[in-house]
């Protein structure tokens, strides 16, 4: 603390560093942007919270194309065992690569116009669900 305000915080990306806990980045930003005028006195990041959901898409893009884009220590080294391939859920924040590759893994190929009708009627779907 330097004066009653904090000059850093600590924080965890893509899970690195939540052993030693520490909160993870995006956390901490949407926190900050949720109830940081009345908590904190007005503090703000700067950051565009609207981005944390694109970065999130290209992630999930990233991983099917390549999982060890973003996976630098695999699920299986630490005794996890995928249900698939690349271990992504599908939900109401999936986009259409994610839902394509899981057909293709179920054995479905679907052209586009079916998969881009599927995705629709998937997503108005997903959203009524928990």
């Amino acid at each position: 603390m330097d004066g009653g305000r904090v000059r850093q915080v600590d924080v965890t990306i893509n899970g690195i560093g939540e052993r030693a806990g520490n909160a993870s980045l995006e956390e901490i930003v949407m926190a900050i942007k949720c109830r940081g005028e009345e908590v904190l006195g007005g503090v703000y990041t700067g950051i565009n919270t609207k981005h944390i959901f694109t970065t999130s898409n290209m992630i999930c893009d990233g991983i099917l194309k390549n999982k060890g884009t973003y996976e630098f220590i695999s699920a299986e080294d630490v005794g996890f065992i995928r249900a698939s391939e690349h271990g992504i859920r599908l939900g109401k924040l999936s986009g259409r690569h994610a839902l394509k590759i899981k057909m293709l893994e179920l054995g479905y190929n679907f052209e586009e116009k079916q998969l881009e009708d599927l995705f629709w009627r998937f997503k108005s779907m997903a959203g009524r669900k928990k």
